[in-house]
């Protein structure tokens, strides 16, 4: 994995650079889903911002994304 990032609720989020992917996994758990994937192209760098969403740096497609994955009213 490139890069690790726990949310506040305890969701582990792994930036897998080698196969293109960002898995979340839940707390204890023994395996991860992935919750993005066919639309990155190497993607390196994963930070999560102070309202909870995941910003990406999507190397080879020379694009940041950010990814609301909170609910709000």
């Amino acid at each position: 994995p490139t890069a690790i990032v726990v949310d506040r609720f305890g969701f582990l989020y792994i930036l897998d650079t080698g196969n293109s992917r960002l898995q979340k996994w839940w707390p204890g758990a023994n395996f991860g889903t992935t919750v993005l994937g066919s639309v990155l192209n190497t993607p390196y760098g994963l930070q999560m911002d102070n309202r909870g969403n995941m910003i990406i740096t999507d190397t080879l497609n020379l694009r940041v994304i950010s990814l609301g994955f909170t609910c709000r009213k």
